[in-house]
């Protein structure tokens, strides 16, 4: 049992951090890191030059581009939105629906 609320373990491969931890800095995540427990929250920023490499699955993607809506009836308003919702699917931005078949 430790008495302390920060403290290294198995050998100092797992330190245990019991509070508030703040990097003022740069902090470097490997490319094969695995995170738990936080949804990541995209953000809009500016794609490094990465000679050819993938795209962080951290950064935002923007959506197909919607035109302002110019429907005159319920029936058009209701496919323009269902146009948007596809978008943000089809974008990464929202969960895609569940199976149809299910």
């Amino acid at each position: 049992m430790y008495n302390t609320q920060n403290h290294g373990e198995q050998g100092g491969s797992r330190t245990v951090i019991d509070g508030e931890l703040i990097v003022n800095g740069k902090l470097i995540i490997g490319e094969d890191t695995v995170v738990e427990g936080l949804m990541p929250v995209p953000t809009v920023i500016e794609e490094p030059q990465n000679n050819g490499a993938a795209p962080s699955p951290f950064l935002m993607q923007p959506c197909e581009n919607q035109s302002q809506s110019h429907a005159t009836t319920v029936a058009a308003l209701r496919d323009e939105f269902n146009l948007l919702l596809t978008n943000l699917k089809d974008a990464g931005l929202m969960e895609p629906d569940g199976d149809p078949d299910a």
